[in-house]
């Protein structure tokens, strides 16, 4: 029963913080400025509040999809992996989405975004 609980609970944090993000994104982030080359990608093909459509898109379809197959196995072991693994991901989101309001980096947005910069400089070599 508890871990019932804490996967979906795990499941709707998920779907909060990319909202989260998507909106922190929408309010404070340039469509010049996003840090995230995929969705750099995405905003000069699609335009920003489309690229940032199709992300939501395909985040959302790979959680559900996720989440109810793993659900569906009915396996201890996947259950609590999937668990983790969403509230992990979310805490994530949720400091991207603090870091786009505020500008103020923390621990893990430093990590992405030294991730993205040497992204960048392997990708122009």
């Amino acid at each position: 029963m508890l871990i019932a609980i804490l996967y979906w609970w795990s499941f709707s944090a998920l779907i909060l913080t990319k909202i989260a993000d998507v909106v922190s994104t929408l309010r404070s982030v340039p469509p010049d400025a996003e840090s995230n080359p995929y969705a750099r990608i995405l905003f000069r093909r699609f335009g920003f509040k489309g690229g940032l459509a199709i992300v939501s898109l395909l985040f959302l379809a790979i959680v559900i999809t996720q989440f109810f197959t793993v659900w569906s196995l009915q396996s201890p072991p996947l259950l609590i992996a999937n668990t983790l693994l969403g509230f992990l991901i979310s805490w994530i989101q949720w400091e991207v989405a603090r870091f786009n309001t505020t500008q103020s980096p923390t621990r893990i947005t430093s990590l992405i975004l030294h991730a993205y910069s040497a992204w960048n400089r392997w990708s122009k070599k």
